[in-house]
């Protein structure tokens, strides 16, 4: 019996790998980001008009909204898998964003309501 050379290298990245983000990725993640960025908006100017209190929208609905959105983005991840069919890096450093988004809304009303 013969017996073969072992070969140590890693396997070439071929056709049959995933690219590492593909455009469905992006256009997921872009989603994410413009749901998020309206949310915000919303609230600000909600506080600018004074439809409601901006510490009540600095102490409770801001945190409580971005996190709302934080828990259904990390809900769809596996709807977000089965779409793309790649990896889900972009996908979970996009879903951390409006946590993010929460000490920029305290940075942001705290400064424009001292």
């Amino acid at each position: 019996m013969a017996q073969q050379m072992l070969d140590y290298r890693a396997p070439e990245r071929g056709s049959e790998h995933a690219p590492i983000v593909n455009r469905r990725s992006v256009a997921l993640a872009a989603v994410v980001v413009a749901a998020v960025i309206l949310a915000n908006v919303v609230l600000a100017e909600a506080a600018d008009r004074h439809w409601l209190s901006p510490t009540r929208i600095l102490t409770r609905i801001g945190p409580i909204t971005n996190s709302l959105l934080c828990v259904i983005s990390f809900a769809l991840t596996p709807l977000v898998k089965r779409l793309t069919g790649g990896p889900l890096a972009l996908h979970i450093l996009v879903s951390l964003l409006p946590i993010a988004a929460i000490f920029a809304d305290v940075f942001l009303i705290g400064n424009a309501f001292p």
